[in-house]
C-alpha cells in the first residue's frame, strides 16, 4: 500500500510524491471528516490535471491510474 501526494508546484506544474509512513505515522490514524462520496466510472477516463478549489482525498479501490 502507498499513499501519495498530487501537488502543484512554485513552478504551475502538478507533481507527485510518496509518502514515507514510516516517517508520517500520523497519516495512518483516524481523520474525523465532513463529507465522503464515492463514485464509480463505467469507463476509463483521462483527465488533465487542473488546479481544485479546496483539497481532497482520492483513493482508487480497484483500477489504473
Amino acid at each position: 500500500m502507498g499513499i501519495y501526494r498530487v501537488f502543484a508546484g512554485a513552478d504551475g506544474e502538478s507533481h507527485i510524491e510518496e509518502i514515507d509512513l514510516d516517517k508520517n505515522a500520523d497519516l495512518c490514524s483516524f481523520l474525523n471528516v465532513a463529507e465522503v462520496r464515492i463514485h464509480q466510472f463505467s469507463e476509463l477516463r483521462s483527465m488533465d490535471f487542473h488546479p481544485l478549489t479546496e483539497r481532497r482525498l482520492i483513493i482508487h479501490l480497484r483500477g489504473e491510474v
